[in-house]
């Protein structure tokens, strides 16, 4: 389980939720309506192992204290 919390902190703050050269499928817009955010939560959990997205939130909070979202609106920008 922290292996995968591991890899979803890695995915999260290297691919910072955006634009990466590195996984082009986190690149692409969100459908018309869609939870750009949410859409990229659901690739990033299951590159990292979780069952879905839901899985990755609970067990994200579990450890980080926080949402994925959250967790990036705390991170200090350079």
């Amino acid at each position: 389980m922290l292996l995968r919390f591991n890899r979803s902190i890695d995915a999260i703050t290297q691919n910072g939720l955006t634009n990466s050269p590195r996984k082009p499928y986190l690149e692409g817009s969100a459908p018309p309506g869609a939870d750009a955010l949410g859409a990229r939560c659901a690739h990033i959990a299951a590159e990292c192992g979780y069952f879905d997205q839901s899985h990755f939130i609970h067990e994200f909070r579990a450890y980080a204290g926080a949402t994925p979202s959250e967790f990036l609106r705390n991170i200090p920008t350079p």
